[in-house]
């Protein structure tokens, strides 16, 4: 590992999400797409089980069915290419430096995955409510999210919601359980991802 100059740039930075989207392409595309195998679909429900199985009582029936729900329909959708992903690209894994270059660090959780996994945290945070910063990171990217990458986001939000609550429950950090739980109504009430200002 080498060090990298630099700092975490303001997290509402348009100019670091569009360099970020820049990077991220280049990335994704760094080696030639694989294919996804039947077994590798299954990856979120197994999450999901794991979590809710030890941490029975943390969250109602009617919450447990919806997250169950959401998880199997990520299985329904016609996204099979796999491409290395980051896999915790965020804002606060980005270093900026003295002249405004942008380096991405961490890359303890890459894996092969469909594209949308990379940009997924992203949605369930900082553009949660900023659809403005979305767009400029698309607009580095080089394109815009198909529809159902749009809806594999969206889907994977739920099991997020269920991790920052556990999370925030077993480190004893409600503030992160308060931030899940109200992801989560708001996922429940029908939010709808944005990609765009």
């Amino acid at each position: 590992m080498s060090a990298v100059p630099g700092q975490a740039p303001l997290r509402t930075d348009a100019r670091a999400h569009r360099e970020a989207g820049v990077l991220l392409r280049r990335l994704h595309e760094s080696r030639p797409a694989r294919t996804q195998q039947p077994s590798d679909r299954g990856r979120t429900v197994v999450l999901l089980d794991g979590l809710l199985a030890r941490r029975s009582g943390l969250f109602t029936p009617v919450e447990v069915a919806f997250v169950g729900s959401q998880a199997n329909r990520i299985n329904d959708l016609p996204l099979d290419k796999k491409v290395p992903c980051h896999g915790d690209y965020k804002w606060h894994n980005w270093l900026v430096d003295s002249v405004n270059t942008l380096r991405v660090i961490d890359f303890g959780e890459s894996r092969w995955a469909i594209a949308a996994f990379d940009f997924s945290k992203l949605f369930f945070g900082v553009w949660w409510r900023r659809p403005d910063l979305a767009a400029a990171f698309f607009e580095g990217y080089g394109r815009q999210l198909t529809e159902h990458e749009l809806e594999f986001v969206r889907l994977r939000m739920a099991t997020y919601a269920v991790q920052e609550v556990a999370f925030g429950h077993d480190r004893g950090t409600p503030q992160h359980e308060d931030h899940g739980r109200s992801r989560l109504a708001d996922l429940m009430a029908g939010y709808q991802v944005k990609a765009g200002s």
